[in-house]
C-alpha cells in the first residue's frame, strides 16, 4: 500500500499539458509523450498553422531549483525521415511561472538536442516554440522529449528507481534481458528465424534502454525528469557494432542524443565507424573510377582531407602518389590508369598523424607493419639500372624503402621530437641525394640524412624555419622553398640564401612547390596556377599560367614539359609545351 502510494505521488509530482494536441489516423500524440523518456515518441500540436506560438508546460509540484531545460525537436520516430516531414522548432523560448527565463535559443534544424541554461527556482515550466521549420509533408509541429536540469540525475526525482534496481525483482528481469538481447544477436547474425522483430529488440535496447527499465522509470521517476533516467543499453551496442550493420545507425544516433560528454563521444564514434564500414562494404567493388583520380578509397580513388599529397613520376612515365587519407602509395600509368598501390588491405580507420579524426572507409588501413602506411606524406624515387625504385614516409615518421620491382626492402623511423601536423601543408619531405645514394629527410626544420640502409649520416636544421618545399638539383643542392623564395642550402645545413626571389615568380602568390625535371631545369609551380622555368638559377626561361583554379597547397611533378599537379583529389595532367605552342600561334594569328 505504502509502495503503491509513493508511485501514485511520483506519477503527479509532473504534470504536463499543451497548447494543443494532435490526433489522426497515426493515432493520439498527447503531451506525456514529450515526457516518457523515449525519443521514439513525441507530442504533436493540432493547430491550424504550422506551430508557432504553440507551447509545452510542465508543473513540477513544487517550487525547483533550476539549471536548464533541454529539448530534443521533431518527430524522430522514423530518424531523418521522418524529422523532415513534419514541421520541428526553429527558435524557442522558456516562461518559468508566467516569467521568461534565460535567453531564446535556435535549434538546428537538423536531429539534435538544445540545451537552455536556467538560473532561479520556479515551479511551472513552459516551453514556447516562437519559430519553426516547416516540415516538407506535414505542417504538425512534433517535439519528441523534454527534461528538466538535463543531465543530472537529481537523488530525489529518482530514489524510488534507485531502490528497485537494487531489488531482487530488478536481478530477474535484467537477466531475462540479457538473455533476450543474447537471443536475438544469435538470431540476426546467423541470419535465422525472425531477424526483423530481433534487430528491432537491439535497436530499441541501444536508443531508450531496456523495456523493463523503462517501465519503472514510468511509475517512479516524475515527468520532466525521464530522459536522464533511461540509460542506453551498453550489451546492446556492442551487438550492434559486431554486426556492423548500418541499419543500427539511427538507434546509435539517439543514444548519442541523450548523452553528454565521454559517453556521448564514444557513441557518436560507434556511429562514425557504422557509417564508415556500410561506405567500405558499398563501394568495395567499384571500378568506374575516373583515370586520374577521384574523391574515395578504392582502387584509383584519393584522400587527402585537404592536405597535400606528395607526387612523383618515374622515367617510364609511371606516376606515384602518397594517398595519404587512404594510407598506401598508388602508381598509375601515363594515361592516368590505376596500376598498383603499396598498403595493407581495405578497412575503416580513424587514425590521422599522431591522433584520431572521425572514423571512415580507407584504402588500406593505417599500420606500422611493412608494407604498411599511416598518412603517408611524401614519396621520392630512387634511380635504378632500368626502373627506379621509391622511398616514401608517413606522419609517424616511418621510411619505406621500395625497389624497382616494388618489393618493400627495409624500413626505419625517423628519430626526431619534430612531428609533423595535420592542417599545415605537410611539414615532412623526402628527398633523394643522388651523389651520396642517400634520403633527406625532413620533419618540420629538421633534415637528416640516411643511407639506404638506414644508417644516419648527418643532421642539421633549416635556419629558415619549416619549408615549403624541398627538392634535389642535378648536381646535389638542396633548393628549400621558404616563404615565397627559393633558398640553397648545403648537405651540412648551410645556408647560402635565396637563388630565386619573389620578383622571379610574378606577384600575388603564398605558397610554391618545387620540381626538377629530367634535363634538371627548375620548375616552379605558385598556388596561383602559374609555373615558371630555370635553366639554372638566375636565368628563367619562360612563365605561364597553367591552371586557373587556386591551389590551396601546390605540389606537382612535370617530365617532357608535361606537369601533373595533384589537388582536390585528382591529378591533373597539362602539356605545357602544348599551351606554349598554341599560344605562338595565337599571337602569330593576331599579327597577321
Amino acid at each position: 500500500m505504502t509502495l503503491l502510494l509513493l508511485s501514485t505521488l511520483a506519477a503527479m509530482a509532473g504534470v504536463p499539458k499543451a497548447s494543443s494536441e494532435l490526433k489522426n489516423d497515426k493515432g493520439k500524440m498527447p503531451v506525456d509523450l514529450a515526457f516518457d523518456g523515449l525519443l521514439s515518441t513525441a507530442w504533436a500540436e493540432a493547430d491550424k498553422g504550422p506551430g508557432e506560438g504553440q507551447w509545452v508546460e510542465i508543473d513540477l509540484g513544487k517550487v525547483m531549483d533550476l539549471r536548464g531545460v533541454s529539448v530534443w525537436a521533431g518527430d524522430l520516430s522514423e530518424g531523418e525521415r521522418s524529422f523532415k516531414e513534419s514541421s520541428r522548432p526553429k527558435v524557442l523560448h522558456i516562461e518559468v511561472d508566467g516569467k521568461p527565463m534565460g535567453d531564446p535559443a535556435r535549434v538546428r534544424d537538423e536531429i539534435s538536442r538544445v540545451d537552455v541554461k536556467l538560473s532561479g527556482t520556479g515551479r511551472k515550466v513552459r516551453v514556447v516554440f516562437d519559430e519553426v521549420y516547416t516540415g516538407y509533408v506535414y505542417n504538425d509541429l512534433y517535439v519528441a522529449e523534454i527534461a528538466v536540469n538535463f543531465p543530472e540525475n537529481d537523488p530525489d526525482q529518482t530514489k524510488r528507481l534507485d531502490a528497485w534496481v537494487e531489488s531482487k525483482d530488478a536481478a530477474k528481469k535484467a537477466e531475462a534481458f540479457k538473455a533476450q538481447l543474447d537471443a536475438s544477436f544469435d538470431i540476426c547474425q546467423k541470419a535465422e528465424g525472425d531477424t526483423k522483430d530481433a534487430f528491432r529488440f537491439i535497436e530499441r535496447a541501444v536508443s531508450d534502454g531496456p523495456a523493463f527499465v523503462h517501465e519503472q522509470i514510468m511509475k517512479t521517476v516524475p515527468a520532466g525528469f525521464r530522459a536522464q533516467a533511461v540509460r542506453s543499453s551498453g550489451r546492446a551496442r556492442k551487438a550492434l557494432r559486431l554486426l556492423k550493420d548500418a541499419n543500427g545507425i539511427p538507434a546509435l544516433r539517439m543514444a548519442a542524443l541523450r548523452a553528454t560528454g565521454e559517453d556521448a563521444a564514444e557513441l557518436e564514434g560507434h556511429v562514425e565507424a557504422l557509417e564508415a564500414y556500410n561506405e567500405l562494404i558499398g563501394g568495395r567493388n567499384r571500378t568506374n573510377v575516373r583515370y586520374w583520380g577521384e574523391s574515395g578509397f578504392v582502387p584509383g580513388a584519393l584522400r587527402s582531407f585537404g592536405e597535400p599529397m606528395g607526387i612523383e613520376i618515374d622515367r617510364n612515365g609511371r606516376v606515384l602518389v602518397a594517398d595519404i587519407g587512404n594510407n598506401r602509395i598508388q602508381a598509375f600509368s601515363d594515361e592516368g590508369r590505376p596500376e598498383r598501390q603499396w598498403g595493407l588491405a581495405m578497412d575503416i580507420t580513424n587514425v590521422w598523424f599522431q591522433g584520431t579524426r572521425k572514423w571512415y572507409a580507407s584504402g588500406a588501413n593505417g599500420s606500422e607493419e611493412p608494407g604498411g602506411w599511416t598518412n603517408p606524406l611524401d614519396v621520392t624515387l630512387i634511380p635504378g639500372k632500368e626502373a627506379d625504385g621509391f622511398a616514401a614516409i608517413d606522419a609517424l615518421g616511418r621510411i619505406q624503402v621500395v625497389d624497382a620491382e616494388g618489393n618493400t626492402k627495409i624500413g626505419w623511423k625517423v628519430e626526431t621530437k619534430r612531428k609533423p601536423e595535420p592542417g599545415v601543408g605537410g611539414e615532412a619531405y623526402l628527398s633523394y641525394l643522388p651523389k651520396k645514394k642517400a634520403l633527406l629527410a625532413v620533419m618540420r626544420d629538421e633534415g637528416i640524412i640516411y643511407s639506404l640502409e638506414s644508417e644516419e649520416l648527418g643532421r642539421f636544421k633549416f635556419s629558415g624555419g619549416v619549408p615549403n618545399a624541398v627538392e634535389i638539383g642535378k648536381k646535389g643542392q638542396i633548393f628549400v622553398a621558404e616563404g615565397r623564395e627559393v633558398v640553397l642550402y648545403n648537405h651540412d645545413g648551410f645556408r647560402h640564401g635565396a637563388v630565386i626571389f619573389y620578383q622571379d615568380l610574378n606577384e600575388g602568390f603564398e605558397d610554391m612547390d618545387i620540381s626538377l625535371d629530367e634535363l634538371g631545369r627548375i620548375w616552379v609551380l605558385t598556388d596561383t596556377g602559374h609555373v615558371h622555368v630555370f635553366a639554372k638559377p638566375g636565368k628563367k626561361e619562360f612563365s605561364m599560367k597553367v591552371i586557373d583554379r587556386p591551389l590551396k597547397h601546390p605540389r606537382f611533378a612535370v617530365r617532357q614539359d608535361v606537369v601533373y599537379i595533384v589537388s582536390d583529389d585528382e591529378i591533373e595532367r597539362i602539356d605545357v609545351a602544348q599551351m606554349r605552342l598554341d599560344e605562338a600561334a595565337k599571337a602569330a594569328e593576331a599579327g597577321k
